[in-house]
């Protein structure tokens, strides 16, 4: 019977040996499968274990006043950048470790230089946004690009009613486009080499003082009253309408309550007044001839009075930029003030230069900044002329 089966087994081609081996490595390729499935296993099991703690961090990131970089981080990395600008700015950057050149940020641009740090940048913004108000109430955002060209709708869609089989007529929008271009603020402030050297003098809060006053009158001049030429176009040359006062020479309650009530309510009813202390200060004499209250009224606690006029807040720009109360000037704005769009191209570039100035005992500091303005919606905001 073996000699039979053998036969029978070599005439079907077949090995009983190769069917074992076979059978073997069938075998442990299925229990290589099962210990891939179970690595799989675990895999996925780690995966969703991740997910879940993403998940819970990220519901943590939602709540109420959640920073999305732990304070401790973001405060060291701050002091590091700080530490390493007032290094700079003492003894330039050959003197500095390798750890605070590359701590700071090198500005984009073709002059160089080196961006201020996050703590000295948010202090300059701060008092630009005391000195410089209609920033704090204007739109503003970051752009990388040498100009902004926003898309604009000239007309609105008309529809009509018609009857059953009338023929209907188009009702599309027309559209244009509004370019704001990136305009440059620049200059320089000399610091003597002794008060660098001074360690105990906080330079670095110095020079941010400095810098800060003379970009504040520049920036907010540029805002009111600028020309449009190597500079931002002012609202007051951006072809505003205007309401009158009433009064060939000064101002006058019904002339401002007019104002008010020419803008349509969805920007009157955010809307900000912008005027000159002095012109407050005559708006503060003013009462309504209807119910003989005062237009202008003042609340707040302590030294944070806080100004209306007709329920609608007041920002004191500069006297050195709006017109005063005079026959035939625009003493005030009134409006939506997101329609005035700022664009920040470069915050704030400073480069050192230890050379130009150097026989005089002096460090040079180039200051640079650059940036785009100007009105985006006319029809958001009009202003006061004085003129009967």
């Amino acid at each position: 019977m073996a000699t039979t089966n053998e036969t029978t087994a070599c005439a079907d081609n077949c090995d009983p040996a190769e069917d074992a081996a076979t059978d073997d490595r069938i075998s442990a390729l299925e229990s290589g499968l099962a210990d891939h499935e179970k690595r799989l296993s675990s895999i996925e099991a780690g995966v969703n274990k991740s997910v879940k703690s993403l998940d819970a961090i990220q519901t943590m990131l939602r709540r109420p006043g959640a920073a999305s970089v732990p304070a401790s981080v973001e405060t060291k990395s701050a002091e590091i950048e700080t530490k390493a600008f007032s290094a700079y700015l003492r003894h330039g950057r050959e003197t500095m470790e390798v750890a605070e050149v590359k701590s700071m940020r090198i500005a984009d641009s073709s002059q160089g230089g080196y961006l201020a740090p996050v703590e000295l940048y948010n202090q300059i913004e701060k008092n630009l946004v005391l000195n410089s108000p209609i920033r704090s109430i204007a739109k503003v955002a970051n752009t990388g690009a040498f100009s902004v060209v926003l898309p604009a709708r000239t007309s609105a869609p008309t529809m009509h009613w018609v009857g059953e089989t009338e023929t209907r007529t188009a009702a599309q929008s027309a559209y244009g486009q509004l370019e704001f271009p990136i305009w440059e603020m620049a200059g320089f402030v000399d610091v003597s080499q002794q008060l660098l050297e001074d360690s105990q003098f906080p330079i670095e809060t110095e020079i941010a003082t400095d810098i800060a006053a003379e970009l504040a009158r520049l920036e907010g001049n540029s805002f009111v009253t600028g020309t449009g030429v190597k500079q931002p176009l002012g609202f007051l040359n951006a072809g505003l309408t205007s309401v009158n006062s009433g009064s060939a020479s000064t101002l006058t309650a019904p002339g401002i309550i007019s104002l008010f009530h020419a803008l349509p309510a969805q920007y009157r009813n955010v809307g900000t007044w912008v005027m000159s202390s002095d012109t407050l200060g005559v708006v503060r004499g003013l009462k309504d001839p209807a119910t003989g209250t005062y237009l202008l009224m003042t609340s707040g606690l302590g030294n944070a009075p806080v100004s209306t006029i007709l329920g609608r807040p007041v920002i004191e720009a500069s006297s050195a930029d709006m017109p005063a109360v005079g026959a035939g000037n625009y003493p005030i704005c009134f409006g939506d003030w997101s329609a005035f769009r700022i664009f920040d191209r470069v915050g704030l570039s400073i480069l050192r230069d230890n050379l130009t100035q150097a026989t005089n005992g002096l460090v040079r500091f180039h200051i640079r900044k650059r940036l785009g303005a100007g009105v985006a919606r006319t029809e958001a905001l009009k202003l006061q002329k004085v003129s009967a």
